[in-house]
């Protein structure tokens, strides 16, 4: 009798493992991930939206995917659906995303380039702007907008990232920004930028940042910060803000990143709990500062 017990407490402790498992199984398939989320991996230098190689689509997580997860950590629904629908108006099309985070709150950005760099040839991207609209430079490379999770979610501000006249796509890159208003026709000049590799940008640090216009020679430290980055990026706006871009770091450094800066728990908790299957993507990071270089604001890329 004693056995048959036994026997008894085995089979339903044994029947409680398995179905603890199966309902893990079922709340995991569960969560409604979308396609522009689940696309194959791609290993991609986002900024200069420059392809790098495949990645394996059982052992890696897409880029897009990290959008999404942020956005579900913060529950930016609307966000989520403008995402959405310009995946939607050209699926073979692939948007460079970007996020910002200032004073606690999350916006969005999806960018559109003009060319791409695998087949070396211009593209139209004009259709695919939430507005009529038609690109104004011929040097115009890439156009963005901003994205908010609200009820007005389309930002009412449009960004233009133009290379300087006879200026190539190879490296170092400079160009300038401007930005225009919903229903008008005047551009604001923005920024100048120049892009480089990191070692190339440190040695010419001076006669970069003279060209651009940064006057506080103390941005130079900036530079050292992240020294996994491939290639640096660093912006002059016109109110005398320095933005600095890392390219190209690893899953460590990114990690370091949204620890300091302060980046949802629950996303960086995706990101270790996924730790493996993250960390052969390269992540791209820009911090903002003010003239005396107190930082402003933090943000990274990606691509869906």
């Amino acid at each position: 009798m004693n056995y048959i017990f036994v026997i008894v407490i085995i089979i339903a402790f044994i029947s409680l493992i398995l179905v603890s498992k199966l309902s893990g199984k079922k709340k995991e398939s569960s969560i409604n991930i979308p396609d522009w989320a689940n696309k194959p991996p791609l290993r991609v230098s986002y900024i200069m939206n420059k392809f790098e190689k495949k990645l394996r689509s059982d052992k890696d997580i897409s880029s897009g995917r990290l959008i999404f997860e942020l956005m579900s950590s913060v529950d930016a629904r609307t966000a989520l659906f403008e995402i959405e629908d310009a995946y939607n108006s050209d699926k073979d099309f692939p948007f460079i995303w970007g996020c910002k985070l200032e004073n606690g709150k999350l916006k969005y950005e999806l960018f559109l380039y003009n060319f791409d760099n695998r087949l070396k040839e211009k593209r139209d991207t004009d259709y695919l702007l939430p507005m009529t609209f038609k690109t104004p430079h011929k040097n115009t490379i890439a156009s963005s907008y901003d994205i908010y999770n609200k009820e007005e979610s389309i930002g009412d501000v449009y960004h233009f990232y133009n290379a300087e006249y006879g200026q190539t796509l190879d490296l170092p890159f400079k160009g300038y920004a401007t930005f225009l208003k919903i229903n008008s026709d005047v551009f604001y000049k923005d920024n100048k930028f120049i892009c480089d590799e990191r070692e190339s940008f440190i040695n010419n640090c001076d006669k970069y940042f003279e060209e651009i216009g940064v006057k506080n020679k103390n941005v130079e430290k900036l530079l050292m910060n992240y020294p996994d980055s491939k290639e640096i990026c660093v912006a002059c706006r016109n109110n005398n803000e320095i933005v600095v871009q890392y390219l190209g770091i690893g899953l460590d450094e990114f990690l370091d990143f949204l620890v300091k800066n302060l980046y949802p728990d629950k996303f960086i908790k995706f990101l270790r709990d996924n730790y493996e299957k993250c960390k052969r993507l390269r992540y791209e990071i820009s911090i903002s500062y003010d003239d005396k270089l107190s930082q402003i604001n933090s943000g990274f890329y990606g691509i869906i």
